[in-house]
């Protein structure tokens, strides 16, 4: 009869007892209807029962929606039955189940960008699932394309606003991705002071950025006495930038502080597959990609670096150099250091020209540099410079490649 519990999702409690000795033990489960079985008429033939053991109630949600505004922020969301587990949310939600079992709160970051994020919660116990509905708005003020600063929905770089933006949350970790090339001509004011620096020793980057292998044009800075200069001012331990293509306005980066260079002025993280173009000076340390305290692979620099001491091609000061060279033009004041490259080094080699009062060549660790171009007797000549057998343990399979007679070995990344 319909009048009795026999609609789908509804049943019977069932207890059975025993006795262990003197402890009385109950036993709960449930009989209940699944579905009704039909025939070819429409008409009910009968029903697939199922037996539930131990008893475990359906649960209902409170809402089955919910919707957030750009900022962070957290609900909480009750339900009637038996405890769930949480099978899916999506990645810019995160969701406690609450101990005592009668409730979840969903938590989401702030939504940085010019987009609206949906998804789905998905929760289940073994009497079925249930699902939420989550929203949040899009930014009235987005920093970025999009994204979420994520890994798997790193924050967009379309323009250069998005760029300037980096620095706003350059401490919290996130990931950027540079999605075409910027030019800031037009977008620095040629009566101001350039490019302000990503990242600060109170506020350092602290983030991963992927530049893949996009071009950062017309990049200038004139901050006199201003340490820590270049695309990045300062990054931290865990940071990581990653192949980006930087070419210098005219201008070029001009300073008398300390730590000057084009990608990151004083960096603790990783740069890797980065080049520069373009005139640089500072005070001490400075660098063509970095003015100090880095680990640099696959990275290459043209243009002039200028300093007073610890002024190098690449990086000068305390830094891990690999699979790097320099065509640049390296000048330390009187009783200046120059390195052509930087001072840990091997696997590179120094094509320009070098002025200093001590200069230290690549000479170790695989490392090659030009006797025409830099006038050191030391070094080799161009033409030995220009075959692939004169750089001993080099990767050309991966990492290096060579016009046979014709150049210098090029880096195979700055072909993608």
């Amino acid at each position: 009869s319909s009048s009795v519990a026999v609609m789908p999702g509804n049943g019977y409690a069932v207890r059975s007892s025993y006795n262990y000795g003197n402890i009385r033990t109950n036993n709960y489960a449930r009989l209940y209807v699944d579905s009704y079985m039909t025939s070819t008429s429409g008409g009910i033939m009968g029903a697939t029962v199922k037996y539930q053991s131990p008893f475990v109630l359906p649960f209902v949600l409170s809402e089955t929606e919910i919707a957030f505004d750009a900022k962070a922020g957290s609900r909480e969301i009750t339900y009637t039955g038996s405890t769930c587990s949480l099978e899916s949310a999506p990645e810019w939600c995160s969701v406690r189940l609450n101990s005592e079992g009668s409730s979840l709160t969903v938590s989401v970051t702030e939504n940085f960008s010019a987009s609206e994020y949906t998804g789905e919660i998905v929760l289940s116990n073994e009497s079925g699932e249930a699902t939420l509905k989550v929203t949040q708005a899009a930014s009235p003020s987005p920093l970025f394309a999009d994204g979420r600063g994520t890994v798997d929905d790193p924050f967009g770089i379309t323009a250069p606003e998005h760029l300037d933006s980096v620095r706003v949350v350059a401490d919290r970790g996130y990931v950027f991705s540079l999605d075409n090339d910027i030019d800031l001509s037009d977008y620095l004011s040629p009566q101001g002071n350039g490019w302000m620096p990503i990242g600060s020793p109170s506020e350092p980057f602290n983030g991963t950025f992927l530049g893949h292998m996009h071009t950062i044009s017309g990049l200038w800075i004139d901050r006199s006495s201003t340490n820590y200069l270049g695309l990045f001012g300062y990054s931290y331990n865990n940071s990581s930038i990653v192949g980006i293509r930087l070419v210098l306005d005219e201008k070029g980066i001009v300073s008398t502080g300390n730590y000057v260079g084009g990608i990151c002025g004083l960096s603790y993280g990783n740069i890797t597959r980065c080049s520069v173009q373009g005139a640089i000076s500072g005070a001490d340390y400075v660098g063509g990609i970095a003015g100090g305290l880095s680990y640099i692979s696959q990275c290459y620099t043209e243009g002039e670096i200028t300093g007073d001491n610890y002024v190098g091609g690449v990086c000068p000061y305390i830094s891990t150099v690999r699979d790097c060279y320099s065509t640049a033009t390296v000048q330390a004041g009187t009783n200046g250091r120059a390195y052509t490259i930087g001072s840990d080094v091997a696997y590179c080699y120094f094509a320009g020209k070098v002025e200093g009062q001590r200069v230290y060549y690549p000479t170790d660790n695989y490392c090659y540099y030009d006797a025409e171009t830099t006038g050191d007797e030391g070094g080799l000549p161009t033409s030995e410079m220009f075959r692939q057998a004169t750089y001993v343990n080099w990767d050309f399979i991966n990492v290096w490649q060579i016009d046979e007679g014709r150049s210098y070995p090029t880096l195979r990344c700055f072909d993608k």
